[in-house]
């Protein structure tokens, strides 16, 4: 519902997509709808454009005693306290997409009396910033765009409690958890042709993706030809391994995958 022109209401089952620039859109936090994570919130959602440069994005989210239909592994709980059974989430980004930054958005969500560390229930705070450059050269008409993201929870679950046995001491950042992911893309190369590249991490304690599993490093290369204004052909190819062994394991794993689909519109 359109309240004036500055503020927009949305209520209802729906999906909230926050992902870093590009075509090959992937979020630390917030990306529902990522290929066959087709995940939603029962949301209250207002748009507000706050400033000639700056929207902003609040969303309330309810959740079931039996589990969040958002991206929230175990151990996130929300059958302990009825604090927990509702998220608060927020996001300002900036409304010039057109110039030399693509994209500027910073996040915040929240979700109370989410966890238990050192036998007491705790709160679940994840902070996330996505930056997406457009630098000015050109040869031909194409685009090119370089940018990251980073997330950052300062007190996480510890890995035992996720189910992978990986000391905390070995952890970077020890009880806080980092997800990133850095990608360039070449848009528009002999006008109907694009690249891009992607490589990310993510902390065992990290529970809150749906496009990077905890304990992960991913490295994605997807090209994409228009072929005309109905049909495209998409290659993709991507590796994936762990990033600490898990001490009752004897080896990490990897895996390799790629698809090559041809796309219709109807």
């Amino acid at each position: 519902m359109q309240v004036n022109p500055t503020l927009r209401v949305s209520a209802g089952r729906l999906q909230a997509r926050f992902p870093l620039e590009g075509f090959i859109p992937k979020g630390t936090d917030r990306y529902y709808g990522a290929n066959l994570s087709i995940s939603h919130t029962d949301d209250v959602w207002f748009e507000w454009d706050a400033t000639d440069s700056w929207r902003l994005h609040l969303i309330g989210s309810h959740n079931g005693r039996s589990g969040s239909t958002h991206a929230a592994r175990s151990p996130l709980r929300f059958d302990e306290s009825s604090a927990a059974r509702l998220t608060l989430f927020s996001n300002l980004q900036h409304r010039n997409v057109d110039g030399r930054w693509a994209q500027r958005e910073f996040s915040i969500s929240l979700t109370p009396q989410n966890f238990y560390r050192d036998d007491e229930l705790r709160d679940h705070i994840a902070l996330s910033t996505r930056w997406m450059y457009r630098p000015s050269f050109s040869l031909g008409g194409e685009e090119y765009l370089v940018g990251g993201e980073l997330g950052f929870i300062p007190v996480a679950p510890t890995p035992s409690d996720t189910g992978l046995e990986i000391a905390e001491d070995r952890l970077t950042f020890g009880k806080s958890a980092i997800s990133w992911q850095i990608s360039a893309y070449a848009n528009h190369l002999f006008e109907r042709h694009r690249v891009g590249i992607l490589y990310g991490q993510t902390d065992p304690h990290w529970l809150i993706s749906s496009s990077f599993a905890p304990n992960v490093t991913m490295a994605e290369m997807r090209y994409r030809f228009t072929i005309n204004s109905r049909l495209n052909y998409e290659f993709r190819f991507r590796l994936r391994d762990e990033i600490f062994k898990p001490e009752n394991v004897d080896r990490t794993r990897k895996i390799f995958d790629f698809y090559t689909r041809f796309t219709v519109t109807i």
